[in-house]
């Protein structure tokens, strides 16, 4: 037997927050865990190399990739577990994503080109932007299918200006406004028009006030868009469609985080 003793935090919220813990052993199929998600019903996902667990009181199920089922999840060897604001669950995989259906207790299985790295929900659409290690961004629907896949082409200045987002940290992608999706890449900053669906891309000069196409993040900031490359932050004005430099530090940016407005 393999058991995970899990912490379970609960934030009550008063005067001040305060955490009360719980250790639950829980009987796993491997001892390799990549992560851990507990929904509001109480339900305990828990994804190893071996397979996704699932836990509700004593009772326990593990779901694996079977070739031959396309109900079930697409590999066995789970890297992530999120879920959005209408409760579904999604799992990242090398191969793909899949998507829990709760009433048939099956998945719908969205396989992609390349590894996911990230999964952001529009809140006002509910649609899914996937970010991939080299195979762009994908755009899922709310009825869970692949829309939109937006990769680099050379011969198009129209389209996203890199298919690389190994990095699946947050603060790539701004979601929030209803025409324009904003999107930081390792060569350039970008801006996709969802009515004409197209990418208007920037790079450093004069225009943009960058001095690098590396862009570490981006975020909302009082009706403006941040935009952090290594050696500076700019701001992004959507109606505009100007720039204008805020600081260049000593040292070279790698992360952005400011508090949001």
């Amino acid at each position: 037997m393999r058991f995970l003793s899990v912490v379970l935090c609960f934030l009550a919220l008063c005067d001040y927050a305060h955490t009360q813990t719980k250790n639950i052993d829980l009987d796993l199929n491997s001892n390799v865990v990549k992560d851990v998600l507990q929904e509001d019903s109480g339900l305990i996902w828990v994804g190893t190399d071996e397979g996704l667990n699932v836990f509700f009181d004593n009772e326990k199920q593990v779901f694996y990739a079977n070739i031959q089922d396309s109900l079930s999840v697409l590999n066995s060897d789970i890297d992530e577990i999120k879920i959005d604001s209408k409760n579904n669950l999604i799992i990242l995989t090398r191969d793909g994503i899949s998507i829990f259906n709760s009433n048939t207790f099956n998945f719908k299985q969205l396989k992609l080109a390349s590894k996911p790295t990230s999964v952001q929900e529009d809140q006002n659409s509910g649609e899914l932007w996937v970010s991939t290690e080299n195979s762009g961004y994908y755009l899922i629907s709310q009825n869970k299918q692949i829309d939109q896949h937006f990769i680099f082409d050379p011969l198009s200045p129209l389209s996203i200006s890199s298919s690389s987002f190994s990095d699946g940290s947050k603060n790539k992608i701004v979601l929030s406004d209803s025409l324009s999706v904003f999107i930081a890449t390792q060569n350039g900053f970008n801006v996709y028009n969802r009515k004409l669906k197209t990418f208007r891309r920037y790079f450093k000069g004069e225009q943009s006030k960058l001095s690098t196409n590396v862009i570490v993040g981006v975020q909302n900031f009082k009706n403006k868009i941040l935009v952090a490359s290594e050696n500076e932050v700019v701001t992004f004005n959507p109606e505009s469609s100007r720039f204008k430099k805020i600081f260049s530090p000593k040292e070279k940016i790698t992360l952005l985080s400011f508090p949001k407005h």
